[in-house]
Parts: C-alpha cells; structure tokens; sequence
C-alpha cells in the first residue's frame, strides 16, 4: 500500500491491514452513509428536533468519516428505540404488568408506531425542560449561558475521580469561557466565527442530549415493568454525549470547511486522472 494512502485512509478510522481496494470501498461507503438524507417523521415533534439537532452536529461538525457514519445510524436507533419503548411500555402499563405477545412490526420504523405527545405524558416537569434546552440551541449563545452550563456539569466535581471524557469538556468549557470574555473586553462582544461556531457546538451537543434524556423522562412511563429500561436509556444517552463531544474535540470542522475539502478532493481526482492520460 502507498505511504500517502496508508496515511489518508488511516485518518478515518479503518483496519490498516484492509487491502487498499477494501480501504477505498470503505472509505466511498462513509460518504454516501453521510450525504443521504437523515430526516424523521414531522409527527415525532421534539423528539424529531432532537435528533435532527444532533444529526447536524454527525454530519457537518466532526471530521471523521468512520465516526461520522456511525454517529448518524446511532441517532436513528435511539431514535426508534425510544419510540418503540414508549409504546411498549405504555401497553405494559395498561396491562399492570402482564405478559403481552408483541408483533414484530413494532420494530419498525414507521410513523404508526409515534404516539401524540400530549398523550400519556408521565413526568410534565422533564417535558418542559425538553422545549427550554430545545430554544437554548436557536439563538446566539452567550457567556451566560455557557456559564451556567459549566454550573450544571463541571462546578464541584471531584477532579480525583471524575472520567477522562468529562474532565477534558469541562476544560475546554472553561476555555471557551475565558476566550468570550476577553472577546467582550478586547472587540467589544464581537466574536469571531471560530468561538462563536464553538460555543454553538458545545451547547447544542449537550444540551439536546440533556433533552433527550428527559423526553425520555417524559414519556418512558415509570413502573417495574420499564423501570431498567428508562434507567439504560438515560445511561446510552450520556455514552453518545461523550463519545460526540470527544470526537468533535479531536476533529471540528463546519460546512465551509468540509465543502472546500470535498471541491480539493475532486480537484485532486482530476489531477491525477489528467497526470495517467499523459
């Protein structure tokens, strides 16, 4: 195998061991995963502006194809997951508990298995949350705002035992606080594209998974019979969070830059097209 193409394709995330076809099939595979489109059921209402939030962030804000393509399938089956496990645990409420035979169509993604929202709503306190973090992530963000985030998950913690994942967000949090400050003092609050795309990020990645966390809060009836399944959710929720954050720490990017990444990679194809027919 090449240098050069050990090098490029080992970026994405693959087995180097792969022949450089399996590399090149892989490699075209993740593109065509992250430019289809990722869209959910209108009738999904927060749940739907959740992940589309978060599939924003999978597609145009994290570098990394391999993750990138997982990233996007990982939303869709939390996505139907989630809205299967309020259907099915609704049901089992209603059956106090009794054993229900289930179609195996209630696997599939389709809108017939979306309840209303104002139906069975089981915790209103979480559902109101869900349409504050939701508004929080359509305006500007501000240091305030990032300030009480910092409040809610870093202030107090116990530097001796808290995660890797949450030790590293929390200081690039207070960074990105100190950065916006001195921004207000030197420019007068006038940020520069690459704080202000930052601060967006950070706040939207944490903020919708603090959503989808209480919309399933909200609408994963409580009981024994889905008391571990809320529970498990939540904790997969916090795991997709970190896992996002990180590799948004380690590969950020945007659309203007992927665009110009992708007219350089057809620019080069040309090239080398051009350079084999001399």
């Amino acid at each position: 195998m090449k240098l050069s193409t050990f090098l490029a394709l080992g970026a994405i995330g693959v087995n180097p061991k792969r022949t450089e076809a399996e590399l090149h099939r892989f490699a075209r595979s993740n593109k065509q995963c992250i430019r289809k489109d990722w869209e959910y059921p209108e009738r999904g209402g927060r749940l739907t502006k959740i992940v589309d939030n978060l599939t924003k962030v999978c597609k145009f804000y994290i570098d990394k194809p391999a993750y990138q393509c997982r990233c996007l399938k990982k939303q869709k089956k939390m996505y139907w997951t989630f809205i299967k496990a309020r259907r099915v645990c609704s049901d089992r409420q209603k059956k106090h508990n009794k054993r229900k035979n289930r179609d195996r169509r209630d696997a599939e993604e389709n809108e017939d298995n979306i309840l209303d929202e104002d139906d069975g709503v089981v915790d209103q306190v979480a559902r109101d949350l869900i349409d504050t973090e939701l508004s929080q992530v359509d305006g500007p963000v501000s240091v305030d705002m990032l300030e009480e985030l910092y409040l809610e998950n870093c202030d107090g913690m116990d530097v001796y035992s808290v995660d890797e994942a949450t030790a590293e967000e929390c200081n690039d949090l207070t960074d990105l606080i100190e950065d916006m400050k001195d921004a207000a003092i030197s420019r007068g609050g006038d940020l520069d594209e690459e704080i202000k795309e930052r601060a967006e990020i950070i706040l939207r990645i944490n903020k919708m998974h603090n959503a989808m966390s209480n919309w399933v809060r909200s609408y994963v009836s409580k009981g024994p019979w889905c008391k571990d399944k809320r529970g498990n959710y939540i904790d997969r929720i916090q795991e997709n969070m970190r896992r996002m954050q990180k590799r948004r720490r380690s590969y950020p990017t945007n659309p203007q830059k992927l665009k110009r990444k992708r007219k350089e990679e057809r620019e080069a194809k040309l090239a080398a097209a051009a350079a084999e027919g001399n």
